[in-house]
């Protein structure tokens, strides 16, 4: 402990948990350590700044038990813990782990669990950010086994299309519809989509309306690849969602990000 006794109260626990001498998993002081996140103060913030160091142990076999128990925490801690996870946070650690670890397996195993984590969480709009982080970085090719055997055992499996609007099973367009129409309930639980929609209080939510001309349609036929239509405004207009993030590259493009709301002018 410090000289001050500002110890994060959950080092000691997670230290035994992942010790790089141990050969077998304590279930017992893994759900003991649950429980403790799940029973203190400030207990999510805390643990999950501190499990993403664990996971980028220079050692790999402390790698692999902190994300052991990460799974059990997202099982057993709720949903304050969820929240944590799915912060940006939590998120930004989460993708300098995937892009810079240096042991694949590592890296596939992580990316397996952030899988089934966007799974479990898709019909919960409150953690839609977790999810549209699975996605998109699914559509910049970064691999995500479908087992965890495969994330064991695999370094190379099929080519991932770097196009990020390949679906590549209907499992996933589903699971896709889902947390568009998840994410889309909470945001009419906000805004009464009425008399509103006429007088083109949507128009503002990135850029307004007034681009005008062949840039306007430019701008709205590039971004809309990477939206969701609505069908709560006028067949003269669309009223789009984002599923996720996406940075302009070019002068003709479009910055917008999860969440926001944006008028197609042209198909």
């Amino acid at each position: 402990m410090g000289l001050f006794g500002n110890q994060n109260p959950f080092e000691e626990s997670l230290d035994k948990v992942t010790n790089e001498l141990n050969t077998d998993v304590d279930w017992g002081a893994i759900i003991a350590l649950c429980d403790k996140v799940k029973t203190t103060s400030k207990g999510p913030a805390d643990f999950t700044t501190l499990i993403l160091q664990k996971i980028n142990h220079k050692v790999p076999h402390v790698s692999m038990q902190a994300i052991t128990v990460l799974d059990a925490c997202v099982n057993n801690c709720g949903k304050d813990f969820h929240k944590e996870i799915a912060s940006q946070h939590f998120t930004d650690g989460l993708r300098d782990i995937i892009y810079n670890y240096k042991v694949k397996k590592v890296v596939l195993r992580l990316c397996y669990f952030i899988k089934k984590w966007a799974e479990d969480f898709k019909d919960d709009p409150e953690l839609s950010h977790f999810v549209s982080f699975y996605y998109r970085h699914r559509g910049e090719g970064i691999q995500f086994p479908d087992t965890e055997d495969d994330s064991a055992t695999s370094t190379k499996n099929e080519p991932v299309s770097s196009d990020p609007n390949v679906v590549s099973s209907q499992q996933e367009e589903d699971d896709i519809a889902k947390a568009i129409e998840a994410s889309l309930k909470e945001e009419q639980q906000k805004k009464s989509l009425s008399s509103s929609l006429s007088g083109g209080s949507y128009q503002s939510s990135l850029y307004p309306s007034m681009l005008g001309g062949s840039t306007a349609t430019q701008t709205a036929n590039n971004v809309t690849s990477h939206v969701t239509t609505s069908s709560a405004v006028s067949s003269s207009r669309k009223l789009v969602k984002a599923l996720y993030d996406f940075e302009a590259a070019e002068d003709n493009e479009l910055t917008f990000r999860a969440g926001d709301l944006i008028t197609i002018l042209d198909d």
